[in-house]
C-alpha cells in the first residue's frame, strides 16, 4: 500500500514507513522536534536529593526542573536565579536549607540591619529573597548569640533584616555571623505562596544531646517557631506524619499503624490510624470521621480482637428496691385520730446480692436505726411531720459492699386546705439502675419508672399536666399520662424534677432520684496491664538577657494503655517540697505549661508536675515530670530525668507483671548548655525501701533491677547524683511505685430471718446457732426458718447475723448485746378465700342533685355532673355492668358537705420597716384581725413566729438571735421559705404583678400615672394615699386627682353621671337636692331645664334655669336670690340681684326683666313687672318702667287691717331717678 495513505485502524504500515516515522529504542537520529509533556528520565532509577541517583527533567507546578550529578557549560550560562545547596556542619549540628551567607559588614538603618556578604568576584550570588526568615546562632565560648529575623530587602551583595518582625529576644547582627535561611513568611498571592513551600523546609541533623543522634525533617516554617513543624523525626524519640510502610524480605509492603487512643465520634482519623473501641483494636482503611468501628465497616478493619472477659468477681449488678404501702389517711384535717391503715408494711427486694443483711433507718429523723431484716412496720408516730423518708441499706456478705433504696411515707388529712393540702406520691421514690463497667444499662431503661399520683387531703385528684427535667446528672426521660419513664442515663446519679399542675393555678414540684450501680470492669487479656506515662520537654531556654524563653510553652502528655479513663487531675509543686497544688480546670490528658504560669511566679526554676489518672472503675494511677528554667551565661546546673516516677503494675501480693516502665534517661545542663553524655557521670544512693539500679553511663540510662525489689515493697526511692569534673552538681529523686490491685475481702456475715406464728407478742429469740428446718424453742415460742401464713394466727419475724467462719450467730452491730432483733409482724392474718369474681364490662359515675344532705330528694340520677348550687347537695354512685349482662349500683354517697361555720380572719401582713428594739411586734387574731408583723433586719425579712400567734406583743427580741423553725419556741422566723410564700402569706420587698411595681413602701403603675401608698405616717409624701395623673409617681402631692390621709379628695376636673355630691343626687343629667319642702319640691340644677313645683301649690325656691318647665305650659320657674351681706355699715352698696341689658337696643319692644304675677280663677294675672323700653334717646338709652297691676286700695288695706290711717300719700320720682313716698 502507498505510504502516503491516511492512517486508520484498517491499514497496516510497512517496515519502511515505521522506520521513517518512529524512533528506535536502540538508537536513532531525529530530524524533527519531540515534545515531552511529563519529562525525561536518565538511568534505570531516579531519586531526588543530594544523595540521589539518576537524572531527570520533570515539571513541578508550572516550573520545569533539571536534576543531575554534573553540569558543564562551555559557553555563557544566563540564569535569573541560582540556588546552590551546600552541606555545612557547625559544632556537630547540621542545618540543611536553601540559602546561607557569611556576613562581612553590618549597617544599622532605621528600618533594619543591612548585612553584606562577599560576592567573591561575582561567583557568589544572593541566595535570599524578600520575606525569607534568616537565622543565626553561634557560641563564642561564653554566650550563645541568636537572632531570627525577616528579610525585607535584598541586593546583589546584601540582605536587610527587619528590626520589628523577628523572634522575641533576637540579638543584633554583626560581622562574621553565619546567616542561614530558615522559613519563609506567608505571601498574599496564593499561587506564589504555594511556590515558596520549598523555602519553608529544613533538615536538622544532630549528633549530640539527650535525644541524639537525631534527624528532624521540618516543613511549613512560616513564622518564628518550630513547634509542631518537625513532621518526621528519626532518632531516640522517632515520629512520622503520614503513612509509614515497611517492606519484608519477600517484598511485601505493610503499613505501620499509628495509635490514636480510644475512638471518638468527633475526631478525624486517617488511613492506618489505630484506635481501641469496645475492647478491640481497629485500623482505619480510609480517612473518616464519625464512622463507628464495627464488623463489616468499609472504614475500619479489626486489628486485635477483644479477649474474653476476666473471671467475674462478686461485683455483678446489684440493687435494692423497696415496695409497700406509703400513706396514712386521716379523717380529720389536723391529723388527729387513728389513720387508715394504722401501720404500713415495707419490704426490701434485693437483686444479685448474696446473703444480704438489712438495716432500716429513718433518714428524716437524723438517720435513726428503726429495724433490721427485709421488712419494716412503720407506725404513725415514726412520721413526725407530714412526710418521712425511710432507707433500707443492704450489705453484701461476700464483698461487704452496701446498697440502698429509699421510700417516702406521707400523712394525708381529710379537709386540709391551702397548698399544704396537696401531696404528690411517687410509687418509686428512689430508683436504682444496674450498669456494667462500660456504662451500658443491664436492663431495659423503660422498666425504670415511677407512677405519679396527686392527692388533695385524702382524695386522689387528676393530674392536669406534668413535665420532667434533669436538674442533676444527665440523661433523657419520657412523660406519658401519669408515668415518668427513664430512657437513658449518662451520669452516675440523677435528680429529675417533676412539675405537676394539680388544679387550676396550683402547681407542685416533686423530685425523683436515680442512683446508679455498676458491674466490675472486664479482666485484662493475657499479660496486658494498665500503664501510664507522662512525657514532654523539660527545659525553658532563655538566651542571654532575654525575658522570653524558647520554647514559650511545653505540652505535657499523659499516655495510658488499656485503661478506660474517667478523669485527669494535674498538680504542681516546687521541686524539693512536698505540698502539691491542684491546677483548677485542667481535666484533659494534655497540660500546656507556659513560661510565665503561676507555678514559675514563685521565683523557682525547677517545678515538678504530677498527673493523676482515675479509671471508670475507681483505680488511680499517676506520673510526674520536672521542668527547668535554664539561662545562657548562668552557672546553675540542672539535672533532669525523663521519668522521675516509674510506675509498674502489680497484683495484690506485690508481684510485678511488667517491668518495662522501670527505666529512665538523664540529661544535664548548665545554663543553656547541654552536656554530652561523656562529660558527666551518674551515681545513686538508697533513700527508702530496698532495691538496686543499673546505670548505663554511655546512654545515661537508669534501669531498676527487678529481682532486687521485694514483693512487699510498694514504693522505693533513690537519690540520683549528677557528677561533673569530680563534683556533685545536682541531685534528683527517682521513685518506683507499684500499682497494686486489691485483694478479695473475707467473707462477711449474712443476715438470716426466722419466723414465729402467734397472736401474742413473742420475746426476742436467744439462739446462738441457726435453727434447723424442724424449728427451735426460745422463751416458750417456737421459731422456724421459713414463714407460714395463717388465717387465724399472726406471723412474726426476727433477724440475726450468721458468721460463716464460726457458723454462730454474732451479736447485733447496734451493740445492744442481743443476737436477734426485736420481733415484728411479718404478715397479718390471711382472709378467707373469696368466691370467683365476675368480669366488669363498664363502670359509670352517676350524680343526683338532692334538696337534702341526708336523703335523696327532689332530683334524679344522671351520668352528667351537675353544677353546685346553694340549698342543694350532690350525691354520687357507681353503675357497674358485668360481663354476664347483670348490673349493680354502689351505695349513694353525699359528696358535698353542709355549709361550714364562718372561718377565722384571713391572714394579712403588716410591714413595720427596719427592726427597732423599742418597737412592739405581734401576730393578732380573731376580732383584732389576723395580722402578722414583718420587719427587715440586716438585709433579710423576718415574720413573727407562728408560735406567737395571739400571744400578745413583744419587744427587744433581735431577729438574728431569736429566729428559728416556724412553730418552734422562737419569736421570729426568716421570711424566705416556701411555706411562707405558698401556704400562708406573700410578701415582697420588690415585685411586679400585672403591670404594677411593688417597691419603696408603695405600689406604682409601670406607666407612672398611678400611685398607691398605704402608710398613714408623716413619711408619706404630702400625706397622699392615692394619686392619679401623669405626675402621680414623681409628684403625688400635685397630681390632677389625689386623696389624702384625712379622706379629702382633690381634682382639677370632675365628670360625674351619677352619685352624690354635697347632698345633691346626680342622675338623668341634673343635680337634685336631697331635701324637699312640705310640698315635696326639691332644688334641681340642670344645664337644660329646672324642675318646678305643682300648679296651685305655694313653692319656695324650687330652682332656676332655662326651659325649666315643659313648653306646653308656657311658664317659667320662680327663683330665690338672697343678699348675703351681713353689715350695712360698709362703704359700698350691697346688691341682691343685678340685671344688665345687652349691648344692642331692643327697638320699641319692651324687654321684661322681672315679672311677678298672681294666680286667679281666670288664670295668671295681676302683679307687677320691671321692664325696659327704648324711647329714641340720643344716647341710645333704654328707660326702666315699673308697672303695677291691681294695686290694693286704701279701703282694702284698712279692711284687711293692714292700714288704719286715712292719710293719703303721694308717690314721687325725683330728678335723680329715685322713687319715694311723700307722707
Amino acid at each position: 500500500m502507498g505510504e502516503s495513505t491516511t492512517p486508520t485502524d484498517s491499514y497496516i504500515y510497512t517496515a519502511g514507513k515505521v522506520k521513517q516515522d518512529y524512533v528506535f529504542k536502540s538508537g536513532d537520529t531525529v530530524p524533527g522536534r519531540i515534545i515531552y509533556t511529563t519529562g525525561i528520565q536518565g538511568g534505570q532509577t531516579f531519586r531526588s536529593g543530594w544523595d540521589g541517583v539518576g537524572a531527570s527533567l520533570y515539571p513541578s507546578n508550572s516550573k520545569w526542573n533539571l536534576e543531575l550529578d554534573n553540569l558543564f557549560v562551555r559557553g555563557n550560562m544566563t540564569v535569573n536565579e541560582l540556588t546552590v545547596n551546600e552541606i555545612k556542619a557547625v559544632g556537630g549540628d547540621i542545618l540543611v536549607t536553601l540559602g546561607d551567607m557569611k556576613c562581612i559588614k553590618v549597617e544599622e538603618k532605621d528600618n533594619g540591619y543591612k548585612c553584606y556578604f562577599d560576592t567573591e568576584d561575582g561567583t557568589k550570588y544572593n541566595e535570599f529573597i524578600v520575606n525569607d526568615q534568616a537565622i543565626c546562632q553561634k557560641f563564642d565560648g561564653h554566650n550563645v548569640k541568636r537572632y531570627w529575623r525577616a528579610v525585607t530587602e535584598v541586593g546583589s551583595d546584601y540582605i536587610l533584616l527587619s528590626k520589628d518582625v523577628c523572634e522575641p529576644g533576637s540579638s543584633t547582627p554583626s560581622a562574621d555571623d553565619e546567616i542561614l535561611l530558615l522559613g519563609h513568611r506567608v505571601e498574599g498571592d496564593a499561587e506564589y505562596d504555594k511556590q515558596m513551600e520549598d523555602r519553608r523546609n529544613a533538615i536538622f541533623i544532630s549528633a549530640k544531646g539527650s535525644n541524639a543522634p537525631r534527624i528532624a525533617f521540618y516543613s511549613g516554617i512560616n513564622d518564628f517557631t518550630l513547634e509542631g513543624k518537625d513532621k518526621t523525626v528519626i532518632g531516640k524519640d522517632s515520629k512520622f506524619v503520614g503513612t509509614i510502610t515497611v517492606v519484608s524480605k519477600d517484598g511485601t509492603e505493610t503499613g505501620i499503624p499509628i495509635y490514636r487512643g480510644t475512638w471518638s465520634v468527633d475526631k478525624q482519623y486517617y488511613y492506618y490510624d489505630c484506635v481501641t473501641y469496645n475492647g478491640s483494636t481497629w485500623i482505619a482503611t480510609q480517612d473518616n470521621i464519625g464512622k463507628e468501628p464495627k464488623e463489616g465497616s468499609p472504614y475500619w478493619t479489626i486489628y486485635i480482637a477483644k479477649g474474653e472477659n476476666g473471671q467475674a468477681g462478686d461485683d455483678v449488678a446489684k440493687w435494692v428496691e423497696i415496695v409497700g404501702n406509703r400513706m396514712f389517711l386521716y379523717d380529720s384535717p389536723d391529723f388527729s385520730g387513728t389513720p387508715t391503715p394504722n401501720n404500713l408494711g415495707l419490704n426490701a427486694n434485693v437483686y444479685g446480692i448474696v446473703q444480704p443483711s438489712y438495716q432500716w433507718t429513718n433518714v428524716t429523723n437524723n438517720s435513726e436505726i428503726v429495724g433490721y431484716g427485709n421488712s419494716l412496720i412503720v407506725t404513725p408516730d415514726m412520721v413526725a411531720d407530714r412526710t418521712a423518708i425511710f432507707r433500707c441499706t443492704v450489705t453484701d456478705s461476700d464483698t461487704q459492699a452496701t446498697y440502698y433504696d429509699e421510700i417516702q411515707v406521707a400523712k394525708l388529712a381529710n379537709g386540709a386546705e391551702g397548698l399544704d393540702a396537696y401531696y404528690i406520691d411517687l410509687t418509686n421514690y428512689s430508683a436504682s439502675v444496674p450498669f456494667d463497667s462500660s456504662g451500658t444499662i443491664l436492663i431495659d431503661p423503660s422498666t425504670i419508672y415511677t407512677d405519679v399520683f396527686a392527692y388533695h387531703g385524702i382524695t386522689q385528684i387528676p393530674i392536669i399536666s406534668m413535665t420532667a427535667k434533669f436538674t442533676e446528672g444527665s440523661g433523657t426521660c419520657e412523660v406519658k399520662d401519669n408515668r415518668v419513664s427513664l430512657k437513658t442515663l449518662t451520669s452516675t446519679s440523677a435528680r429529675i424534677t417533676l412539675t405537676i399542675e394539680v388544679d387550676e393555678g396550683v402547681t407542685v414540684t416533686k423530685d425523683w432520684y436515680i442512683n446508679q450501680s455498676k458491674n466490675g470492669e472486664d479482666g485484662f487479656n493475657g499479660e496486658d496491664a494498665v500503664r501510664t506515662y507522662l512525657t514532654g520537654e523539660q527545659f525553658f531556654h532563655y538566651a542571654e538577657y532575654a525575658k522570653i524563653p524558647t520554647p514559650q510553652s511545653i505540652t505535657l502528655k499523659m499516655d495510658t494503655t488499656l485503661m478506660d479513663v474517667a478523669s485527669y487531675k494535674w498538680y504542681w509543686k516546687v521541686s524539693g517540697t512536698s505540698e502539691w497544688t491542684l491546677l483548677e480546670g485542667e481535666t484533659k490528658s494534655e497540660l500546656v505549661v507556659v513560661y510565665n504560669g503561676i507555678y514559675f511566679q514563685t521565683g523557682e526554676d525547677e517545678i515538678t508536675f504530677r498527673c493523676v489518672v482515675t479509671s471508670v472503675s475507681g483505680m488511680s494511677f499517676e506520673d510526674i515530670i520536672t521542668i527547668n528554667n535554664v539561662r545562657d551565661g548562668e552557672s546553675a546546673y540542672r539535672g533532669a530525668l525523663d521519668n522521675e516516677s516509674m510506675t509498674v503494675p502489680a497484683n495484690y501480693e506485690g508481684v510485678v507483671s511488667d517491668w518495662s516502665q522501670a527505666t529512665t534517661y538523664a540529661n544535664l545542663r548548665r545554663g543553656g548548655t547541654k552536656f554530652a553524655n561523656t562529660e558527666y557521670t551518674l551515681t545513686s544512693s538508697q533513700l527508702s525501701g530496698v532495691g538496686t539500679l543499673s546505670i548505663n553511663q554511655e546512654k545515661k540510662q537508669i534501669t531498676v533491677n527487678s529481682s532486687s525489689i521485694p514483693e512487699n515493697y510498694v514504693t522505693v526511692q533513690w537519690q540520683i547524683d549528677f557528677v561533673h569534673e569530680g563534683k556533685t552538681v545536682d541531685t534528683v529523686v527517682l521513685s518506683l511505685v507499684k500499682n497494686v490491685t486489691g485483694k478479695d475481702g473475707d467473707i462477711g456475715n449474712s443476715s438470716i430471718q426466722i419466723y414465729c406464728n402467734t397472736n401474742s407478742t413473742p420475746t426476742r429469740p436467744t439462739f446462738t446457732e441457726m435453727i434447723s428446718s424442724s424449728g427451735g424453742t426460745s422463751g416458750s415460742f417456737a421459731w422456724y426458718p421459713d414463714p407460714t401464713n395463717s388465717t387465724t394466727t399472726l406471723t412474726w419475724t426476727s433477724t440475726g447475723y450468721l458468721n460463716p467462719n464460726t457458723n454462730k450467730i454474732d451479736l447485733l452491730p447496734d451493740k445492744s448485746g442481743y443476737r436477734w432483733t426485736q420481733p415484728v409482724i411479718f404478715s397479718p392474718l390471711n382472709g378467707e378465700n373469696g368466691s370467683d369474681g365476675r368480669g366488669v364490662r363498664s363502670v359509670t359515675m352517676q350524680y343526683y342533685k338532692s334538696t337534702s344532705p341526708t336523703s335523696l330528694s327532689g332530683g334524679s340520677w344522671s351520668s352528667t355532673a351537675p353544677s353546685a348550687e346553694d340549698g342543694y347537695w350532690i350525691w354520687t354512685r357507681l353503675y357497674i355492668v358485668f360481663d354476664d349482662g347483670d348490673y349493680s349500683y354502689t351505695n349513694a354517697v353525699c359528696t358535698t358537705g353542709a355549709t361550714g361555720s364562718t372561718g377565722d380572719y384571713g391572714p394579712g401582713l403588716s410591714y413595720r420597716g427596719e427592726y427597732s428594739s423599742s418597737t412592739s411586734y405581734s401576730w393578732t387574731t380573731n376580732s383584732q384581725g389576723n395580722v402578722r408583723d414583718i420587719v427587715k433586719y440586716s438585709g433579710s425579712f423576718y415574720a413573727v413566729n407562728r408560735s406567737k400567734k395571739g400571744a400578745g406583743a413583744f419587744s427587744g427580741k433581735t431577729p438574728s438571735s431569736n429566729a428559728g423553725t416556724d412553730g418552734g419556741n422562737y419569736y421570729w422566723v426568716k421570711f424566705n421559705s416556701f411555706d411562707n410564700v405558698a401556704t400562708d402569706l406573700l410578701f415582697a420587698d420588690k415585685a411586679t404583678i400585672a403591670g404594677w411595681d411593688f417597691y419603696n413602701t408603695n405600689i406604682q403603675s409601670q406607666s407612672g400615672t398611678m400611685r398607691l401608698d398605704g402608710r398613714t405616717t408623716a413619711a408619706v409624701t404630702s400625706k397622699i394615699h392615692l394619686a392619679i395623673g401623669s405626675n402621680a409617681a414623681s409628684s403625688p402631692g400635685s397630681a390632677p386627682f389625689r386623696v389624702d390621709t384625712s379622706g379629702q379628695c382633690y381634682t382639677s376636673k370632675l365628670n360625674a353621671v351619677g352619685g352624690t355630691v354635697g347632698g345633691f343626687d346626680i342622675s338623668g343629667g341634673r343635680m337634685t337636692g336631697s331635701n324637699s319642702d312640705s310640698y315635696g319640691n326639691k332644688f334641681t340644677l340642670s344645664p337644660t331645664m329646672t324642675m318646678y313645683g305643682s300648679y296651685g301649690i305655694p313653692s319656695a325656691a324650687v330652682g332656676f334655669g332655662l326651659s325649666a318647665i315643659p313648653a306646653t305650659t308656657g311658664q317659667t320657674c320662680p327663683a330665690v336670690v338672697l343678699n348675703t351681706l351681713n353689715s350695712r355699715e360698709g362703704a359700698t352698696n350691697g346688691f341682691t340681684l343685678i340685671l344688665y341689658n345687652g349691648s344692642a337696643r331692643y327697638s320699641n319692644t319692651p324687654q321684661r326683666w322681672l315679672n311677678c304675677q298672681h294666680y286667679t280663677n281666670s288664670g295668671w294675672g295681676s302683679g307687677f313687672s320691671v321692664e325696659s323700653r327704648y324711647f329714641g334717646d340720643q344716647n341710645n338709652m333704654e328707660r326702666t318702667i315699673v308697672n303695677f297691676v291691681q294695686l290694693p286700695t286704701l279701703t282694702q288695706l284698712k279692711n284687711y287691717g293692714l292700714e288704719s290711717s286715712d292719710t293719703s300719700f303721694n308717690v314721687r320720682v325725683s330728678n335723680g331717678g329715685y322713687l319715694y313716698i311723700e307722707g
